[in-house]
Parts: structure tokens; C-alpha cells; sequence
């Protein structure tokens, strides 16, 4: 790993000395507090929600943080690119408070949410040093997706018209983007894992497509397709595994789904109805969401963007929100924010790919620089999963999207 530090163009997190490395108990914390943040299993199980689960290990790890060895840099290291994009979105988001079109529902999405994200993502980087680190970091947001779905299933949610999963958190479409930008992580891990741990994580992926298949979600349907047509074309697994996988995404879509799924889905290029016409009313939402951006280029204020629409009407109706990750940084951070996120996306991808070229064609067992290439691509074909996903979700502000910049 260290060769490919030395690199030119490559970012590398601050090195502390053996006596300087951040505590463990920490980083458990932040394992805990990222299976919560994931999953969001808290939300449907009463007795996990009541004792504030997640406020608890998260502040336990940024209290470790805090505490923790190291300067200032080290713990904020500002010369990496995605840092500074994140802290400059967190920025935006506090001048324009006064100026929102409701100040003060957007001052509690930026102290209640968008502080913790920040500050979540600024832990994940801190303590993911190796690929150790990383691997558990993958294998606790692998376990907080199946212990969603494993729930949802056994309390009967399959046989519902739309499938949930218990979850107050995602609605069917937010819970399909999930899914797919879990599968390439879930894919990884059954890459490098032990025979066990690949029974484990086989399963994990079949129930995974089964999940994405049951939340009916066209645009959950039209990601997992990038994700698939990457994972085949670009992926680093062997042939063997694609195969599996390809072969129970057939089971799966071919034998499992209703006829129910397929109408829903042929309703993308044959559409039946004015809502199929307009992709499920989000065309006449997104046409509203570039007027607003247009009157208001400074943004209307994080958190803001459904009150901005209902005032855009006069307050009448249905107040929408944007369907549109980028419309909605858009329009709430204004057209300085858009031009951010997106730089924080394509400079994350543009490194992932730089370092699979640096190690392009096969590696031999134990080369490091294998082992990262292997993993820059499965976060590359996740994250344009997100990419895809996002242009149909108010998503913006999702932890796993964070996290996987972070790992990035």
C-alpha cells in the first residue's frame, strides 16, 4: 500500500506513529453506530428506538474522536479534495439558514441530521486506515441491510403490495437504492472471505435482488441494471462468481417475480397512464424544482425545498418534495452547492478509477495493490448505483452515500 501512496495524483489519509493510533473502543463505536445509521433497524424494533441506540454510540465515537491522538489536520484532514467538498456544502448550509423560506425547519435539519452526517463521515475517514478497517466497515453495513431484511420478511412484510421492510426510515424506493448499493459491497466480501463467510454472504446477496424485486421500484430496477451491467463488465471478480451471481438474478427476476413486478416495470418504455408518462409525477416536480433553483440561484435553504414548493402554489395541494438528489442541493444550497456535490461524486469516482488503472490486469494472490483495485471497484459500482438512484430520490443527504465516500 505504501507504493501506491507514493504515486503521483493519489491522496493519502495522515500516517500517525504506532504509539498515535486512534483507540479501538472508538472505532467500535463508530461499527455500532454505522450498523444503525445504515439500516435503520432502530426504527422498526420499539426497544432499540427507546433507548436512542443511535445517539448513544454515536456520541460515544465522537467522543473517542475528540479525545483521541492526533492534531487538528490529522483529524480533519483538509488536503483531501472530498473533505473539503463536504465541509463547504456544511458551510452552505449555515449561511443560508437566515435566508431559508422556513428558517427554522431548517435549522433543525442542519443541528438533528446534517452536523451528525458531517461529522459521521469525518469519523469514518479517521478511523478507516487499512483495508482491515474497511472490511469491517463493510461487513457491518452488509449485516445492518439483511438484519432490515430479515425482519421485514418474518414479520410478513413480503406478501404486502409493496415491500417496506418495517422501516419508517425508507419508503419501497429509498429501501431498493439501498439494497443495490449494498449488493457490489456484498460482492466484495464474497470475493476475499472464507468458505463460511461466503455461504453467509451468498445468501445475503440473493435476498438482496429478492428485496429490490419486492419494493416494485422502477427506479430501484433501472440501478440495479448499471450496477449489473458493471459488476459484468468491469467487475474484478472471476468469471465463475459473475456467473453465480448472474444466474440467481435470474432466478430471482426470472421465476420469483409476479406479473405484478413486470406491469409495473414495462410501464417505464410503455407507459399506460399521465402519472407512467410523466416517471410517476417526478417530471412535472423536477420542472418546478429548475424554476424554483432559477428564482432563487442562492438556494432556499437546507431542508426547505418542499415548503418552497408549497408556497410556490400559494400552498394548495400537495407540497412535493424534489424526487431528484441533484435538484435538491440544488435548490436548497443553491447553484454553488450543486456545483459541489457534484464534484464531490465525479472526483470520487475519477480516483476510483485511477487506482484500478494503476493495477490494471490480474493480480497476483496477496499484491496490495490487487486488493485495492479490487475494492475501488466494487465502491465505483456502487456508487454509481447512487448516481442512477438519485435521479429519482430526494437523496441527498443519505449515510451511505457518505460512508462510501469516506471508504473512497
Amino acid at each position: 500500500m505504501d507504493s501506491v501512496a507514493t504515486l503521483p495524483d493519489m491522496q493519502t489519509v495522515p500516517r500517525f506513529a504506532e504509539a498515535h493510533t486512534p483507540p479501538a473502543w472508538g472505532k467500535l463505536f463508530l461499527l455500532l453506530f454505522t450498523f444503525f445509521m445504515v439500516g435503520h433497524i432502530q426504527d422498526a424494533i420499539q426497544l432499540l428506538d427507546s433507548v436512542r441506540v443511535s445517539l448513544v454510540t454515536g456520541g460515544l465515537a465522537a467522543t473517542a474522536w475528540l479525545l483521541g491522538p492526533g492534531s487538528f489536520p490529522d483529524k480533519i484532514p483538509l488536503q483531501i479534495k472530498q473533505v473539503r467538498y463536504v465541509l463547504m456544502l456544511l458551510g452552505l448550509a449555515v449561511v443560508t439558514v437566515p435566508i431559508s423560506v422556513w428558517p427554522g425547519g431548517s435549522f433543525d435539519f442542519l443541528t438533528g441530521t446534517y452536523v451528525k452526517l458531517v461529522l459521521f463521515f469525518l469519523l469514518m475517514v479517521y478511523w478507516c486506515r487499512t483495508l482491515r478497517d474497511i472490511h469491517q466497515v463493510l461487513w457491518v453495513c452488509c449485516l445492518s441491510a439483511f438484519a432490515l431484511m430479515i425482519y421485514g420478511l418474518l414479520t410478513g412484510q413480503a406478501s404486502d403490495e409493496r415491500f417496506y421492510a418495517g422501516s419508517t426510515m425508507y419508503d419501497p424506493n429509498d429501501l431498493a437504492l439501498m439494497f443495490v448499493m449494498i449488493l457490489p459491497l456484498i460482492l466484495y466480501l464474497l470475493s476475499t472471505s472464507s468458505f463460511g463467510a461466503k455461504l453467509l454472504l451468498f445468501g445475503m446477496a440473493f435476498l438482496s435482488l429478492y428485496s429490490i424485486m419486492l419494493t416494485k421500484s422502477r427506479g430501484g430496477f433501472l440501478s440495479l441494471m448499471v450496477v449489473g451491467l458493471l459488476f459484468l463488465w468491469r467487475g474484478r471478480m472471476k468469471k465463475l462468481s459473475k456467473f453465480a451471481v448472474a444466474a440467481v438474478a435470474l432466478v430471482v427476476f426470472g421465476l420469483l417475480a409476479s406479473s405484478e413486478f413486470w406491469d409495473r416495470m414495462e410501464t417505464m418504455w410503455a407507459p399506460k397512464t399521465e402519472y407512467d408518462r410523466t416517471l410517476g409525477g417526478r417530471s412535472d416536480t423536477w420542472e418546478k424544482g429548475l424554476k424554483i433553483l432559477l428564482s432563487r440561484p442562492w438556494g432556499v435553504g437546507i431542508n426547505g425545498y418542499i415548503t418552497a414548493e408549497g408556497l410556490s402554489h400559494g400552498g394548495e395541494g400537495k407540497w412535493s418534495a424534489t424526487h431528484n438528489a441533484y435538484i435538491q442541493v440544488g435548490t436548497e444550497l443553491g447553484i454553488v452547492g450543486l456545483v459541489l456535490f457534484t464534484l464531490l461524486l465525479a472526483r470520487t469516482l475519477k480516483e476510483l478509477r485511477h487506482i484500478q488503472s494503476l493495477a490494471a490486469g490480474p493480480s497476483p494472490p496477496g499484491n496490495s495493490l490487487g486488493k485495492l483495485a479490487t475494492l475501488a471497484s466494487s465502491l465505483e459500482i456502487s456508487l454509481w448505483g447512487y448516481v442512477m438512484g438519485s435521479f429519482f430520490l430526494s437523496s441527498a443527504y443519505d449515510g451511505l452515500l457518505y460512508i462510501l465516500i469516506a471508504l473512497s
